[in-house]
């Protein structure tokens, strides 16, 4: 079963020699949720999140230690199956980024030539 994990990140006060807190330091982090995957599931996770745009979110997929991409949009991390994701990052140079990129490039040109025919 693919599940979605949510982390959330462990940080450390910063503080300098006269005492002061300076800054964070990331010191780890942990899974706050591990929920069953599905498309509804992202955009409720999404949907809940103050401030978060799914354009900003880094969408990844792991398959192992030695597998993980993490260049997928969110069309590709919550409409393709998991198999798709992992062709995506071993067959198609660039990986899912570059797909994302051709897909796009398709669909302008896709709508030039239905301008073109239009003005004809």
């Amino acid at each position: 079963m693919l599940k979605v994990y949510i982390f959330e990140q462990e940080v450390e006060n910063v503080v300098n020699n006269k005492g002061k807190v300076v800054g964070n330091e990331r010191k780890g982090q942990h899974a706050v949720y591990n929920i069953p995957f599905s498309k509804e599931a992202v955009d409720q996770i999404i949907n809940k999140s103050v401030g978060s745009y799914r354009e900003y979110i880094i969408y990844v997929v792991k398959n192992g230690p030695e597998m993980r991409n993490d260049k997928f949009n969110y069309d590709q991390f919550t409409n393709l199956s998991f198999m798709e994701c992992c062709d995506l990052m071993i067959t198609k140079k660039g990986g899912p980024a570059m797909a994302a990129m051709e897909q796009q490039h398709q669909q302008i040109q896709q709508k030039q030539q239905q301008t073109q025919t239009k003005q004809k």
